[in-house]
């Protein structure tokens, strides 16, 4: 009710009665209160006010973000929110922020106005204007299409030792880091779809359905909230040369490298083609990347002001242990915002020349420098681009952190930080020593942090003792790595690189050191886990076995021997009964000579059928001597056992077959047999399958006998064969009742009983029987 009604809801009836004069006062005062309340009515209903936004930042934003002072229902909140003239647009509970948008009854207040009056909405604690937010990219550089392999052109990878990182990680797929940007092209040659993030339930979920309920359908790879779509493809080019500096496919003979090639990344789209957002889409994305799972946010953008918003949500994913990867900013006097907060990492930028680069805003919150000068990367279309800024600085420091964590799952983040920042190369030491604003700790060297969190590694070669070791064999290396996180875990390593090598002592090359005969690099699995192939020296001796992991090594003297062992497994017996007793397996190893092999061996049994002593099917143990023996126990299931004897990973011998066989207890066939009389009588054939008390099919040859009251068989005692048994029954003419017969396994239980049926045929005449 505006103040127009009231006045005329509460104007005295007394007076409208009144004297002449009176009456005419009173029918102005309500004539012009009646116009100005129809007057004020259309402007609130006016069409034009309805639909025109009121514009709060520079760039056309209609929102104002605000902090909220306590957890509080959105319901309420709306219901609050809209009485004061603001429409409720969005909530992050998380980061106990929102997003609203002032009401038409608000048009014509300037943008200052309704910040301030949004401040003073109940249970918020400040507010302020949605700012555009920008990519911190220089734009005087060319692009490029080339048709051969651009790593030599990658100055950025040699200066931050990539070439020895490789030989430590090249990342785990379950490190995830989330671009938030202006979105990647996916379909880039150089670009792989397993280096995206899927989100599992969408993918195997329902089109068109929002599958895991976070308000967004079908984002199987990302979200774009610029188009408010599950397709963030890169229309402008930014995020995809980010991308491309990370996860380009590597060793692919196509376009350039990648510094983590099996990190996973997670394209979330917020800037437009021009390289420009909205705080609020940031704030979309930082959580949505928070609840998928990222462990580290890219985030090569700048807002030119400080925003407490935004700062708040950077606080909660700090607090969450995720890890925000951003820049110092371009052609600016100081760090720009987000880099500026405490809680993030802020990249400057170098030159080819280490120097720092002069577009690179310099200040006290920088923490560490990467190149971001004429940078080569993949780029919208299929192209590949060389670009400067800070923004291409940072996704090196940010793969560099995906390959610490792929290494050293156990430790938290700001540890991970701490490596990076530890072993960042002061390179402008003779003008600015230790930290300073234009370089932060100092230039990132990815091969120096990654050596030195390989210290912290498990590394386990499992080589068994008692390995026979001949000339010119494969060797079989497992090797697994792992570390102990706080809670005494051991967590798997992935992607880590190990290399082995084959020395000789004999051999020494022309610096001296031991000649290598065997050099190898294995990659470990999502188990920690690598069974390397090396081949042993074509000359019996003592050789080095070195197996390495960063600044980690552990050496093995291998005894290559000059032949093969000559290897027999004989079992007992060549028949045994199912749910019998064990039987015996002997096991010998004998020299070239023919000699008992005398050193501890050790050797590995499998059977397909039945089980060891000790109730398994694989075992191994060690020969002593030259001589083991081993027992096998049939267990229930009939057929044929195949053993096998391996040494040393390599099979030497299929055993003898031994067949498995029950007694018989029961005899299977038809329990009606038909034949057709034309007056001579029939021959049915009776088909039995004879089976043991388990179910098998009985393989052991057994006698079948066959009885009647009239008719005869053929045989009529048979020989069974693979289980089965096989006779023809003959019966005279005109037989009217079923023929009961039976058959049996002399000595057992076995019995078959059934009945023989003979049919007229209708389609003869009639014979007449002559006496």
């Amino acid at each position: 009710m505006n103040r127009f009604q009231a006045n005329y809801l509460n104007f005295p009836r007394s007076s409208v009665a009144g004297p002449p004069a009176v009456r005419v006062s009173a029918m102005i005062s309500f004539t012009v209160a009646l116009v100005c309340c129809l007057l004020w009515t259309f402007r609130v209903a006016s069409p034009v006010a309805a639909t025109a936004p009121t514009q709060i930042a520079a760039d056309g934003s209609d929102l104002i973000l605000v902090a909220l002072t306590s957890d509080v229902d959105p319901a309420e909140l709306s219901t609050l929110f809209e009485a004061q003239g603001f429409q409720l647009v969005e909530v992050w509970p998380a980061f106990e922020l929102a997003a609203v948008r002032p009401l038409p009854v608000q048009a014509g207040r300037s943008a200052e106005a309704l910040v301030t009056t949004a401040a003073a909405l109940p249970y918020v604690r400040l507010a302020e204007a949605d700012a555009v937010v920008e990519a911190a990219v220089v734009e005087d550089t060319p692009w490029l299409t080339p048709n051969d392999p651009m790593y030599p052109d990658q100055w950025a990878l040699t200066h931050i030792g990539m070439e020895t990182a490789w030989r430590v990680s090249r990342g785990s797929p379950s490190v995830v880091v989330a671009i938030i940007d202006s979105g990647v092209d996916v379909d880039h040659e150089d670009l792989s779809l397993s280096s995206v993030y899927p989100n599992a339930v969408e993918l195997n979920g329902q089109p068109d359905v929002d599958d895991d309920g976070n308000g967004y359908i079908d984002d199987v790879y990302g979200w774009d909230w610029v188009e408010d779509d599950a397709n963030p493809d890169d229309l402008y080019g930014h995020g995809t040369h980010v991308a491309g500096a990370m996860v380009a496919t590597t060793n692919n003979e196509l376009g350039v490298a990648g510094a983590a090639p099996n990190l996973r990344i997670m394209p979330l789209r917020m800037l437009d083609q021009r390289g420009s957002g909205y705080i609020s889409d940031l704030i979309y994305a930082l959580d949505y990347a928070r609840t998928q799972g990222a462990d580290i946010v890219n985030l090569s953008l700048v807002l030119r002001s400080d925003a407490d918003t935004l700062h708040q949500a950077v606080k909660r994913l700090y607090a969450e242990g995720v890890l925000v990867i951003t820049v110092t900013g371009n052609n600016g006097s100081r760090v720009y915002w987000p880099g500026a907060y405490t809680e993030t990492v802020a990249v400057a930028a170098v030159d080819y020349d280490d120097l720092h680069a002069s577009f690179s805003n310099p200040g006290p919150e920088s923490d560490i420098a990467a190149p971001g000068d004429n940078v080569l990367s993949t780029y919208k279309d299929n192209a590949y681009r060389e670009w400067q800024g800070t923004s291409f600085a940072a996704p090196y420091v940010a793969a560099a952190a995906g390959l610490i964590w792929s290494l050293r799952p156990d430790l938290p983040g700001q540890d991970v930080v701490d490596i990076l920042l530890q072993t960042a190369e002061d390179v402008n030491a003779a003008d600015y020593p230790g930290e300073d604003d234009y370089l932060g700790h100092g230039r990132l060297d990815v091969g120096a942090a990654l050596m030195l969190a390989s210290a912290g590694v498990n590394v386990d070669v499992q080589l068994p003792a008692g390995s026979y070791l001949s000339v010119g064999e494969r060797l079989q290396l497992p090797v697994r790595l792992t570390v102990t996180d706080t809670q005494n875990a051991v967590l798997p390593v992935q992607g880590a690189v190990i290399d082995a090598q084959i020395t000789s002592p004999r051999q020494r090359a022309a610096d001296g050191v031991f000649a290598v005969l065997e050099d190898q690099q294995f990659y470990t699995d999502e188990s920690g886990y690598v069974v390397g192939t090396l081949t042993l020296p074509a000359e019996p001796g003592i050789y080095t076995l070195s197996v390495s992991h960063g600044v980690q090594t552990r050496e093995v003297l291998l005894d290559v021997k000059a032949a093969p062992l000559a290897l027999s497994l004989t079992p007992e017996v060549a028949d045994i009964e199912v749910g019998a007793g064990a039987t015996a397996i002997s096991v010998m190893a004998r020299t070239q000579d023919g000699d008992l092999y005398t050193d501890d061996l050790l050797v590995t049994l499998r059977t397909d059928l039945g089980n060891f002593s000790d109730g398994s099917q694989s075992r191994t143990l060690i020969i002593s001597g030259g001589r083991l023996t081993e027992t096998l126990t049939p267990g229930t299931v009939a057929g044929t056992a195949h053993i096998e004897l391996d040494v040393s990973g390599r099979k030497q011998q299929v055993a003898v077959l031994i067949k498995l066989s029950g007694m018989p207890v029961r005899l299977e066939g038809p329990q009606s047999l038909y034949g057709y009389d034309f007056g001579k009588g029939a021959t049915v054939e009776i088909a039995l399958r004879i089976y043991d008390q388990y179910g098998n099919k009985v393989w052991t040859t057994y006698p079948v006998n066959f009885y009647s009251t009239d008719g005869f068989f053929s045989p009529a005692s048979v020989q069974s064969a693979d289980g089965e048994a096989n006779a023809s029954f003959t019966v005279g003419a005109w037989m009217q009742a079923p023929q009961p017969i039976w058959a049996m396994i002399p000595g057992t239980f076995a019995i078959y009983q059934a009945d023989v049926q003979l049919l007229s045929n209708h389609s003869f005449l009639p014979t007449v029987r002559m006496d």
